[in-house]
């Protein structure tokens, strides 16, 4: 099976705000199936779906904050009807009490059970603070626990899970019911652990993707939070050797 291969477009920040349509092109022609938004650029839904029709690039998701959600959220509804997405990613949220957290899991259901009412998937996009402990457990547990499985969904970024000291393989196997989108970046050997383009650092990418496959992920989403030089290099370096990975193309 092939999987698609996406980008978490903040990755290329520092080029969308000057050119974001001349950046899709580039991510199209680099031979990226698709993307997943960090903003619209002041891009009319209307404008947005066209051009992404044009470059052959599929929304597969896009992020959007939580106040956003809990503020805004027809207008992301209507929006990413408009240019065909369906998943919606919450991508952070940080609190110090479990009755926060809780809090927090209960608008996350609400708001997934708003989406879904639209035909929309709400997702929780993970960093590595959610392996803290509170109440003896990981917080993502907590918040997965506490959430319905229909309505919440769980996009794993495999970075931020190893950088946590969990195994990315054994957090998928126990969520595979609920994960259907997964970032993949890779990690210097350095003491701070630092953004590496795909395939140039220390993660198993491909047995991350194997078993990606194995439980039908929708899409492999690559994302650099802080990429070198640059991150359209970045990406570029990471679809070459994604190319050359043999568990893609079996």
């Amino acid at each position: 099976m092939n999987i698609p291969i996406s980008v978490q477009l903040y990755t290329l920040r520092e080029f969308n705000k000057n050119d974001f349509l001349g950046t899709l092109k580039k991510v199209s022609s680099l031979g990226y199936d698709g993307v997943e938004f960090a903003g619209y650029y002041d891009l009319s839904a209307e404008d947005l779906s066209d051009n992404l029709k044009r470059l052959n690039l599929k929304p597969f998701g896009s992020h959007v904050s939580f106040e956003n959600l809990k503020n805004n959220l027809k207008y992301e509804i209507d929006f990413n009807k408009k240019i065909g997405n369906k998943n919606i990613i919450c991508p952070w949220a940080k609190f110090d009490s479990i009755d926060d957290w809780a809090s927090f899991c209960k608008d996350l259901n609400f708001i997934g059970k708003k989406l879904k009412e639209n035909g929309l998937q709400l997702f929780y996009h993970n960093h590595d603070h959610e392996f803290n402990t509170i109440d003896g457990k990981y917080i993502f547990d907590f918040i997965y626990e506490n959430t319905d499985e229909n309505l919440v969904k769980a996009e794993i970024d495999t970075f931020w899970v190893y950088k946590a000291n969990v195994d990315p393989l054994k957090l998928m196997n126990k969520y595979k019911n609920r994960c259907s989108l997964i970032h993949i970046k890779d990690m210097k050997n350095d003491s701070k652990k630092s953004f590496e383009a795909i395939g140039e650092g220390i993660i198993d990418i491909e047995s991350i993707i194997k078993y990606a496959k194995d439980i039908d992920i929708e899409t492999l989403i690559v994302e650099n939070d802080d990429p070198k030089p640059d991150g359209l290099k970045n990406i570029s370096i990471s679809i070459k050797n994604l190319s050359k990975m043999a568990i893609l193309k079996e």
